[in-house]
């Protein structure tokens, strides 16, 4: 068991030592790459890396922070007004099929009642 163990850290202390050596030398560390094929993983944290630094160099001034948000509030007005228009349109549309739905239902009595004075007549 005790042989297992050494063999497991000493896995990981390579592992760690290989990380270490895509920051500090990555030339190396792509021939290494190239021929235990980890390239791709080398790139993986490089781009990590990259990112990092970026957003811990590119943090937004304060002007810019204001200008989003302020952008985003105009936004979130306008959507309000348009579902507020949308709830209004809405509601005349439901209006006019209410009407529509009243007139052909009046329009089904009156039918009703003439086919009655028809038939009323015809006997």
């Amino acid at each position: 068991m005790n042989t297992i163990k050494k063999i497991v850290w000493l896995i990981v202390i390579i592992f760690i030592t290989y990380i270490v050596l895509i920051f500090v030398k990555p030339n190396i560390a792509n021939k290494i790459a190239d021929i235990i094929w980890t390239r791709d993983f080398n790139q993986s944290v490089l781009d990590i890396k990259s990112k990092l630094d970026d957003a811990s160099t590119n943090i937004p001034s304060k002007e810019d922070i204001e200008k989003a948000y302020s952008w985003a509030k105009d936004t979130i007005s306008d959507i309000k007004w348009s579902i507020e228009d949308l709830r209004q349109k809405a509601d005349e549309l439901e209006d006019t099929y209410d009407k529509a739905k009243d007139f052909i239902d009046d329009t089904s009595v009156k039918l009703k009642d003439a086919k009655d004075i028809i038939d009323n007549i015809n006997q």
